[in-house]
């Protein structure tokens, strides 16, 4: 049995790999469910009832609860989490409760039991599916628009000085998803603030904010555009943009830019050349750099979307500069 009240929920934790830990026990527990079944006599008991299993997941739930918050959206296997708590009271259906403020009592293996059961229960209705197809349906939007998006600047500008660079925090920075936003946003403001200076003849940019499937860290691929004619030298701007970064995180960030010459060999020697100076005349340099921008809306990059997402923040985006 474990009480709930005896839990100190102030405890240090990361974000990003709880919620990874929180799908990796989703998709354990759908694929290895069976229905819990009466004992013949004579049959070992672990032969129908794996009790270690239920009483860890008991073990771990004070500190997967967490990351719970209702301001917040999640993707199908948290979410599925979220109804087997439910389903034993740990947390409520309305947005006005959180966490563990409903539950000051002891739970058992029984209520373990219900819980697993009330999460495959959801992962069989339709908001769970919806949620993937959803999620899939909004890539394909993106990445449509991207191309649209790419397509219009080389058309504008002869030659453009294309930057890529992917924003992260170090890994012993524990941040939330909350703050990620907060961060980029400051940083959206620096980069207009910066608009005679640093970003002086930029034509546009993109972004979005991923999270990574193995240790759930957070970061911002971003793409920035500049007028070719008017800008050069693409890795002493892509290192003042990433001290922008670094900056504003006071260095518990930092960055990796697509723009130095290992990378940009090694792009070269694939033949996937696409950041630096692009000719409008070079088809290939232009097919390229589109494919770097689209990276942002990969289709088949399922695997860094957001488990977590703040309600009416934005996660992705683009922008124009006037030139």
């Amino acid at each position: 049995m474990f009480n709930f009240s005896n839990h100190n929920s102030t405890v240090l934790f990361n974000q990003g790999q709880i919620l990874i830990e929180i799908e990796k026990l989703v998709k354990s527990i759908l694929a290895t469910y069976q229905p819990i079944r009466l004992m013949t006599h004579g049959q070992p008991q672990n032969a129908y009832f794996n009790g270690m299993f239920y009483m860890d997941i008991l073990n771990q739930l004070p500190r997967l609860l967490t990351v719970y918050s209702p301001v917040h959206q999640y993707s199908e296997h948290i979410e599925a989490l979220w109804a087997g708590c439910m389903s034993i009271g740990l947390i409520a259906q309305s947005q006005w409760f959180s966490g563990m403020a409903l539950y000051h009592g002891t739970l058992d293996i029984s209520h373990a039991i219900t819980l697993v059961q009330s999460v495959v229960a959801y992962a069989k209705t339709p908001s769970f599916t919806r949620k993937l197809s959803d999620r899939l349906n909004q890539a394909k939007e993106r990445n449509k628009n991207l191309r649209y998006y790419a397509a219009s600047l080389h058309a504008k500008y002869p030659k453009l000085m294309v930057i890529s660079i992917c924003f992260s925090y170090l890994k012993e920075h524990r941040v939330g998803i909350n703050d990620v936003c907060d961060q980029w946003e400051d940083m959206l403001y620096r980069i207009q603030a910066e608009r005679k200076n640093t970003f002086k003849h930029a034509v546009g940019y993109a972004w979005g904010i991923e999270q990574g499937s193995e240790n759930g860290g957070y970061h911002i691929h971003a793409v920035f555009y500049f007028n070719g004619n008017k800008r050069q030298y693409d890795q002493r701007m892509a290192k003042r943009i990433g001290d922008l970064w670094e900056s504003l995180t006071a260095c518990h960030g930092y960055y990796r830019s697509s723009n130095d010459d290992k990378t940009k060999a090694r792009f070269a020697r694939n033949g996937t050349l696409g950041v630096g100076m692009i000719l409008r005349s070079d088809p290939v340099a232009c097919a390229n750099a589109t494919n770097m921008l689209c990276y942002l809306a990969k289709i088949d990059k399922d695997d860094q979307y957001l488990r977590m997402k703040p309600k009416g923040r934005r996660t992705f985006g683009k922008g124009h500069f006037p030139d």
